[in-house]
């Protein structure tokens, strides 16, 4: 028996999906309007009655992502502590890469190539997200006492060790290989911004 044709917003959502795995896989020159229509088995011409060329779905599809991390990053600070909320937070991050590598340029600053106010609106996402974790860094590390930059720079250091802890990471790879590897990415995270309290909670 034949499923129920998909509605306008279910095929919106199923096309932001298959761009955000084209771009996992090939990056934004890798892949064309053909390849996303193919893949979500429909006409060319439908995908352009949704939107009106590639950028805006993209656009779409990234701050779909982008709003989606900041929800499931925020449902993860339940737990009491400051280190354990750290630790929710970077298990979380690395849940997300593994399954989703096409967040991996977007926290690095590598924006496809969109209109001005598209890269604005990610941009300000992305800002959103840092914030939140450099807030918990904070918290268990201390301010730097420097300029606002360094404390940045610090939560960016820590986005790539867990970048790094995503990497030889298969999607469908189990919750405790995902946490074992944001874990050890923290510690050695915390090695350096800690020198001197590591017997800090």
């Amino acid at each position: 028996m034949a499923g129920r044709p998909l509605g306008r917003d279910a095929r919106r959502r199923q096309m932001r999906s298959v761009v955000v795995e084209l771009l996992g896989e090939h990056g934004f020159h890798g892949f064309g309007m053909r390849d996303v229509a193919a893949r979500s088995r429909q006409s060319v011409a439908n995908v352009y009655h949704h939107v009106a060329d590639k950028e805006e779905l993209v656009h779409a599809a990234l701050v779909e992502l982008l709003e989606g991390a900041l929800a499931t990053a925020e449902a993860t600070l339940a737990v009491r502590g400051a280190r354990e909320r750290l630790r929710a937070l970077c298990t979380d991050h690395v849940t997300r890469l593994v399954e989703t590598p096409a967040e991996a340029p977007i926290w690095r600053g590598a924006w496809p190539p969109l209109r001005e106010a598209q890269r604005r609106r990610l941009a300000a996402l992305r800002t959103r997200y840092i914030a939140m974790l450099q807030a918990h860094v904070d918290e268990l590390c201390g301010r730097q006492g420097r300029r606002r930059a360094a404390d940045e720079r610090r939560v960016l250091l820590l986005l790539a060790l867990l970048e790094g802890a995503a990497a030889p990471l298969e999607r469908g790879a189990t919750p405790a290989r995902i946490a074992r590897g944001a874990q050890e990415a923290l510690a050695l995270f915390l090695e350096g911004a800690l020198p001197r309290t590591r017997s800090r909670g």
